[in-house]
C-alpha cells in the first residue's frame, strides 16, 4: 500500500511539472478546499459512511470491520483526484491514461485490501 501511495503522488508530482502554470494550479486548489468546505462535502461522505454502517449493524452476522471496510474501498476507489481527474481528461481530451493509471493502483490496492 505504501509503493501505491508513492505511485499516486509521483502521478501527481510528473501532472504538476508537466504544467506551464503553477499559479492556476495553487488558484484551482484553493478554490476547490473553498468549495469543497462550503458543500460540505466531507459530512456528506461521512454521513453516508454512518448510514451504510447502519445498515451493516442490522444484520446480526456482519461484524463491524467488515462495514468499516465497505465504507474505506467506496471511499477509496469513487472519491479522489484520480478519479475525476481521469473522467474529465477522458471525456475533454479523449485521454484514458490517468484512468488506466487508477485502474492498476486500486486493482493492486484491492488485492492488498
Amino acid at each position: 500500500m505504501t509503493v501505491m501511495g508513492l505511485v499516486v503522488v509521483s502521478v501527481g508530482v510528473q501532472g504538476m511539472v508537466g504544467s506551464s502554470n503553477t499559479m492556476c494550479i495553487v488558484l484551482c486548489l484553493a478554490i476547490g478546499a473553498v468549495i469543497g468546505q462550503a458543500l460540505k462535502i466531507d459530512d456528506f461522505i461521512d454521513g453516508m459512511g454512518f448510514r451504510v454502517a447502519k445498515l451493516f449493524e442490522s444484520n446480526k452476522y456482519a461484524e463491524g470491520r467488515f462495514a468499516d471496510g465497505v465504507i474505506s474501498a467506496s471511499v477509496m476507489f469513487t472519491v479522489g483526484a484520480m478519479a475525476i481527474m481521469g473522467s474529465l481528461d477522458a471525456g475533454l481530451r479523449g485521454s484514458y491514461s490517468v484512468l488506466y493509471t487508477k485502474t492498476v493502483i486500486d486493482g493492486v490496492a484491492a488485492a492488498a485490501m
